[in-house]
């Protein structure tokens, strides 16, 4: 399993324009097995609800949220708390080699927010399951 990381860049607290940057989950099944599918699972980070996700920058909070559509109406998650784990499959043929398929996540910082300047951090572990 790869992952691009999630990279937002710089948020302008004058315009409070949402920011959305691409990411994604890759896995690859090699010629081991003839079919696999999989669940990808994401944690909460430091908020503790996947629902409710945000950076931090010392005490100051920064909102953001991953989402498993363009149309960003479904939460990327554990299944908890309203969100959806996104499913994939993969197939390699004995002696072919490997194969891979890639889940999409689009994250987005919320839009309207006054955030004092600075770095906002978070970490995400993603669980691949099969």
């Amino acid at each position: 399993m790869t992952a691009t990381p999630i990279a937002f860049g710089t948020y302008n607290s004058l315009t409070k324009a949402e920011v959305q940057t691409p990411a994604s989950v890759t896995v690859r099944c090699n010629d081991l097995l003839l079919n696999a599918d999989f669940t990808v699972s994401l944690s909460a980070g430091q908020s503790g609800s996947a629902a409710a996700r945000y950076l931090v920058n010392g005490s100051y909070r920064l909102s953001y949220q991953v989402y498993t559509n363009a149309a960003r109406t479904t939460v990327a998650g554990d299944g908890s708390a309203g969100t959806v784990s996104p499913t994939g499959s993969v197939a390699a043929l004995v002696g072919i080699g490997t194969t891979s398929s890639t889940i999409q996540l689009y994250p987005v910082i919320i839009s309207g927010q006054s955030p004092v300047p600075g770095t906002y951090t978070d970490s995400l572990t993603i669980l691949v399951s099969y």
